[in-house]
């Protein structure tokens, strides 16, 4: 059974991304999520509900997913405080619960400055969201492809653990 844990926002929410590989993965897959709306690394590293849900069960696959205006840098303390509690917070709890971290970026939210401050219509961003949906799709595909590799990966793991304890 490969399990996995999504860490995130809106992104991972609303384009579904946990049951897209479930549906990929069939029957052998299952999945928890902590996806509330533009929530960041440093928010989730004080919610509880991560919290449980890393005690709840060991995954293996965790999926950390930052606010979008993170990564980019545009806030040098935020970026320096998310690395802070990559390392703090969610890595010793990877390491205890032995979970393969993966890193789902998503796009920065630059075209949504461009809207704001340039008076933007609503159907050109309509259309611009759109389009970055079919994008997220066609990431998700290649994401699928590498847990899939990752899946085979585990088994020769667990198949080389099986032979070393029988030694």
């Amino acid at each position: 059974m490969t399990t996995a844990l999504f860490i995130g926002n809106s992104f991972i929410y609303f384009n579904d991304l946990p049951n897209v590989l479930k549906d990929m993965f069939g029957h052998g897959f299952e999945h928890d999520q902590v996806t509330p709306g533009g929530q960041s690394l440093i928010g989730h590293s004080k919610d509880k509900a991560v919290l449980n849900a890393f005690e709840r069960r060991s995954s293996t696959f965790v999926v950390l997913q930052d606010n979008s205006q993170v990564p980019g840098g545009y806030d040098e303390k935020m970026v320096e405080e998310t690395h802070r509690v990559l390392e703090t917070y969610f890595a010793p709890r990877l390491r205890k619960n032995n979970s393969v971290p993966i890193f789902f970026e998503t796009w920065g939210m630059l075209w949504f400055v461009h809207a704001k401050y340039e008076n933007t219509s609503h159907t050109h961003t309509h259309t611009h969201r759109s389009s970055e949906r079919k994008r997220v799709r066609s990431i998700l595909q290649r994401v699928s492809f590498l847990l899939a590799d990752a899946k085979e990966d585990i088994k020769r793991i667990r198949r080389v653990r099986k032979v070393v304890k029988k030694k």
